[in-house]
């Protein structure tokens, strides 16, 4: 008896990686994965070179990957123009996963059809709150005190929501759009342009980001000498992963491992800076709090002062 115990111990060892192999091999199917990226999410770039610049890191990526638990990826990219048509739509489209802007979720999207599962954040202040800014000597204290005066704002996506949180304030507050209440709307796709603007005395006010003006800061200390913040915006989450609701769930676990691994490879990290930012994290429904308040009050003070 005791040699038949050891002889199947013996047999089961020898059977085990085989065995494992075989389910490793059959647990790991080939999942395509059609994305759609947002041509919002980029600015001061040419699109065709983004698309392709993506499907080079992608490529690699995946090749680094190899496989997640359950799949072996297969991902195509696709550059969409028209977000908002394609998220309020009633039917699934071919595609599996859209990147796209946390405000056109909100203002667009069938959630029927689409749910989110990962946000795209910048390393420093999360989520991302927009300051307004002026001359720490030029007599301005508030907002009311820039009626007629110039402001500067960062143009790329962040405009998307500093610009709607800068309009919600002057209809709110003044009865008039944003355009209306300033003498000059400047917009500049960089930040060390947007706020040396002020610094020099070229524009009255300059709205931006909360983690590019701690750089700058940074960078020339002169510059938190000189300006001061006159008024901050909430934090808004700017990017979103989304997946189709009839995607299989067995792999809903692996494709956000992926996704949260990004920074775990030289590709992936490649994809993230074309991004502007530094990683992803798992969705949660508080992140999209203030983003819903940003679009409720856009859509009812917009009726109040038609």
């Amino acid at each position: 008896m005791r040699w038949n115990k050891k002889i199947i111990f013996f047999v089961c060892l020898w059977l085990f990686p085989i065995l494992l192999f075989s389910q490793d091999i059959q647990s790991h199917p080939t999942v395509s994965l059609h994305m759609a990226y947002d041509e919002h999410l980029f600015s001061g770039v040419k699109k065709n070179d983004v698309l392709t610049a993506l499907k080079l890191w992608v490529k690699k990526f995946t090749s680094e990957l190899k496989t997640l638990a359950h799949i072996k990826p297969d991902i195509t990219l696709h550059y969409v123009g028209n977000i908002n048509t394609l998220l309020a739509t009633s039917t699934y489209t071919n595609f599996d996963i859209v990147n796209l802007l946390s405000i056109d979720y909100i203002r667009y999207a069938n959630r029927d059809y689409w749910i989110p599962i990962a946000v795209s954040i910048d390393d420093g202040h999360v989520p991302e709150e927009y300051l307004l800014l002026v001359q720490r000597d030029g007599g301005v204290n508030n907002l009311k005190q820039l009626r007629g005066k110039s402001i500067s704002i960062l143009k790329g996506p962040d405009s998307r929501f500093s610009r709607a949180w800068l309009q919600n304030q002057t209809l709110e507050n003044f009865k008039r759009p944003a355009a209306g209440f300033f003498k000059q709307i400047k917009e500049n796709e960089k930040v060390s342009n947007v706020v040396l603007d002020v610094f020099f005395n070229k524009m009255d006010a300059c709205l931006v980001g909360y983690n590019a003006y701690q750089i700058m800061t940074e960078l020339n200390p002169q510059i938190k000498k000189r300006l001061k913040i006159i008024k901050s915006s909430p934090g808004y989450i700017k990017g979103l992963v989304c997946i189709r609701t009839d995607f299989n769930p067995a792999y809903y676990a692996d494709i956000l491992d992926g996704l949260l691994n990004l920074t775990n490879s030289k590709a992936g990290n490649q994809i993230l800076k074309l991004f502007g930012e530094s990683r992803l994290i798992p969705f949660e429904p508080r992140f999209l709090k203030n983003i819903e308040q940003l679009v409720s009050d856009q859509k009812k003070l917009s009726e109040l002062n038609k």
